[in-house]
């Protein structure tokens, strides 16, 4: 996972950016970008804010560990290794830090 003092800049320039492991629940399917990726119309609903409202990638399991919110469990770990905050920015995959807008823009 990507942070750096609870900023991360835009575009990220990875000598400037601590990286950790970050422990969390799998609350989506393996194949959950597979799934997105070959549906246009799920796709096109997904990409203005990053969201779906029916989201069918989520696993029964998942749905009930995100309405209770013991999904954010895990993270605690984290908090006290030192890696996290309680408050602060969420944590993205390297993989995905070219998603990350600037507030305001």
């Amino acid at each position: 996972m990507v942070c750096q003092n609870g900023h991360i800049p835009h575009p990220v320039d990875p000598s400037t950016v601590d990286t950790f492991d970050a422990f969390k629940f799998r609350t989506m399917r393996p194949d959950a970008d597979e799934v997105l990726a070959n549906d246009p119309e799920l796709l096109a609903e997904y990409l203005p804010n990053y969201k779906l409202e029916d989201d069918p990638r989520i696993t029964k399991i998942g749905l009930f560990l995100r309405k209770t919110n013991l999904d954010e469990l895990p993270q605690f770990i984290n908090i006290l290794l030192g890696q996290m905050s309680v408050v602060g920015p969420r944590i993205i995959t390297s993989s995905r830090t070219d998603e990350i807008r600037p507030v305001g823009r």
